[in-house]
């Protein structure tokens, strides 16, 4: 709208009624995005995720914004 991008919703979840905490919410949205990601498409993922937690969902390609400025990439390009 007016040369501005929008975020596409696609997914709601629900919390999990055994386990209602934020940590599982967050491990199911993760691998829900871990499955369900394009290939051209890429996760931006605000402060509250480490890295780590998206490697293990299995996400190849996010943008993550930590609470300190840093810059990181692999070493194999594809």
């Amino acid at each position: 709208m007016a040369g501005q991008r929008l975020p596409l919703l696609r997914k709601i979840l629900r919390a999990d009624a055994s386990d209602r905490s934020q940590k599982q919410l967050k491990h199911q949205a993760l691998s829900w995005v871990g499955d369900n990601l394009a290939e051209k498409e890429v996760l931006v993922f605000d402060a509250g995720a480490h890295i780590s937690e998206l490697q293990l969902a299995s996400i190849k390609r996010y943008v993550l914004r930590l609470a300190a400025n840093c810059t990181a990439r692999r070493n194999c390009l594809r």
